[in-house]
């Protein structure tokens, strides 16, 4: 790691973050060579939202490692888990690069690195050659690797689940070093089962647990977890790049915010607007559209995921290149995108999702202490609903009203204290029924049960309504892949799993067309398009009727797209 800094970082001026990170980097990897590893099984590492934990915390896991092949004789895998798939990509590239400077990395990459959800493709090259496709598989879906890459879904239906696509990677778990990030994106009302599970994990497979977060959840108990940043607070304090000041008074219709921005804006400053819901954000971006705004762009679920990476890789160019965009996007944007704004504007939401777009404003701290604005603003619809509760119910973001709206301004360094009576407050009025019953269910066994919770009860995101994939004929490689699937799904010869073997080889770049719609009316056949194996599909010739080039698929009173 230190030739991987050296390389990459050497000619960074040691200042300002840059300093910050440094030092939290040396702190954390003193730490780790003091460790009692047979007795410390649960690490936290909380620091502000860019400063450097995913490189930090990638090294710390190197440092354990080889510590624990001298001290116990064994060689852990490291296994690297994040919340959304929507990020995933990143974290592989930055590993890859660190791996690479290894002499023999790229003849066995898939044997040093692996990323895998439920879109990996599939290739494994080990030995200078590329795997079969049966036997690539098999590896990749048994974790068979040094470093595993993968998502919270992957990870937690491994050890809190009942399938076998989910438990072909269970044994490779023990002795593992596990590495969360932004581990606060797992629900509330999972929190004691979790806990349970990874205390588990510890005492009878050996695993070390890495927690990793700027707003650090109750999770555990008080002396579980060891604090591998202790000075913490002191170092939010150093940072205050953002002020947050709540605007939660009143509640504004649609309409009075656009106006309300209109009189902030200002073409010297760049601005990322976060809404709760895709209507909301599809009817902000139309009014500001018709205001003639420049270099306007919008970001939610509503794109398919080619658009969605294009999108965020144009604004980011223009940010480097100091030009003032204004996005406006759904939550899409608040973890693992490396965005950095002047100004920030959030619909009331969950104290963790609010902070989370904190961190893409003043991020780089090049605007100075407590120089970036970040709004929190309660919106409503035309029959006085606010949009939170439609999203998250009411107890999230009603926690977070009851601690803001009191507050005229809340500084970076605050920020932590706020951030512990919110989850306090969580802890007291949520219910922990559902935990404690699939703990239960796990202890006896119980995967499937009709009259009583069972393991396969287990679901990490739980869907609302009926989700639909429609895939967008949107170009030529769209079309291509398109005929693809059609070949291989009314391929009479091929049995169902010769079928599903084939789609695999095609499946990332099938899903980069696919986006999720909620159906909120009688059925799929409302989309007056082809639907056929729970798919839907729009061709090419009539992309324009369903699909806008700027805000992604088109709403009806019968479907909107869904955010995942």
């Amino acid at each position: 790691m230190e030739e991987y800094k050296a390389q990459n970082f050497q000619d960074q001026p040691r200042e300002g973050i840059n300093l910050l990170r440094e030092t939290i980097f040396r702190e954390v990897m003193e730490k780790a060579k003091t460790l009692d590893l047979q007795k410390t099984r649960i690490l936290t590492l909380t620091a502000p939202t860019g400063s450097g934990k995913t490189l930090t915390s990638f090294s710390l896991a190197l440092i354990l490692r080889e510590r624990m092949e001298k001290e116990f004789g064994y060689l852990p895998r490291i296994i690297y888990a994040l919340p959304f798939i929507t990020i995933i990509d990143q974290n592989p590239a930055f590993f890859e690069q660190v791996l690479s400077l290894l002499p023999d990395f790229h003849e066995n990459i898939s044997s040093y690195l692996l990323a895998h959800h439920h879109l990996t493709d599939i290739h494994y090259r080990e030995g200078g050659e590329e795997k079969e496709f049966d036997v690539a598989l098999s590896l990749i879906e048994s974790w068979e690797a040094e470093v595993i890459v993968t998502t919270f879904i992957q990870l937690l239906h491994s050890v809190i689940g009942c399938k076998n696509s989910f438990l072909r990677k269970y044994h490779h778990l023990a002795r593992s070093i596990i590495l969360l990030d932004e581990v606060q994106n797992i629900p509330a009302e999972y929190w004691p089962l979790v806990r349970s599970v990874f205390v588990l994990l510890t005492k009878y497979l050996g695993c070390t647990l890495i927690l990793m977060t700027a707003t650090k959840p109750l999770i555990f108990h008080e002396g579980e977890a060891v604090e591998l940043l202790d000075r913490a607070p002191h170092y939010f304090h150093a940072l205050s790049r953002v002020t947050i000041y709540p605007r939660l008074e009143k509640s504004w219709y649609l309409d009075e915010f656009v106006e309300w921005f209109q009189g902030i804006y200002q073409s010297s400053r760049s601005y990322l607007m976060v809404l709760n819901t895709i209507r909301s954000s599809v009817e902000v971006y139309e009014k500001l559209k018709k205001r003639n705004l420049p270099n306007l762009f919008y970001l939610s679920g509503n794109l398919i995921p080619r658009d969605k990476l294009e999108r965020i890789r144009k604004v980011k160019e223009l940010l480097e290149k100091g030009e003032k965009p204004i996005l406006l996007s759904t939550q899409v944007v608040e973890a693992g995108v490396d965005l950095d704004f002047d100004v920030a504007i959030r619909d009331l939401g969950p104290l963790d999702s609010i902070i989370q777009v904190a961190g893409r404003c003043n991020r780089n701290f090049k605007r100075g202490k407590n120089a970036g604005e970040v709004w929190v603003v309660s919106l409503w619809n035309e029959k006085e609903r606010e949009y939170a509760p439609l999203v998250y119910l009411k107890t999230l973001p009603l926690a977070s009203r009851n601690l803001l709206e009191n507050l005229s301004s809340i500084t970076e360094g605050e920020i932590l204290e706020l951030v512990e009576k919110y989850f306090t407050t969580l802890k007291m009025v949520k219910s922990f029924d559902e935990s404690e019953d699939l703990y239960q269910a796990l202890l006896h066994l119980r995967f499937y049960a009709k009259d009583e919770k069972s393991v396969s009860d287990f679901e990490l995101i739980k869907q609302q309504g009926i989700i639909y994939p429609v895939f967008i004929e949107k170009d030529e490689e769209a079309r291509q892949v398109w005929q693809e699937f059609i070949r291989i799904n009314e391929d009479e010869t091929q049995k169902p799993w010769e079928k599903k073997r084939k789609f695999l080889t095609i499946r990332s770049r099938f899903t980069q067309y696919v986006v999720n719609v909620r159906l909120t009316g009688q059925g799929p056949t409302l989309l007056e398009i082809f639907f056929k194996e729970e798919l839907g599909y729009v061709p090419y010739q009539r992309v324009p009727e369903f699909y806008d080039p700027e805000m992604g698929f088109r709403h009806s009173e019968n479907y909107h797209a869904f955010f995942l």
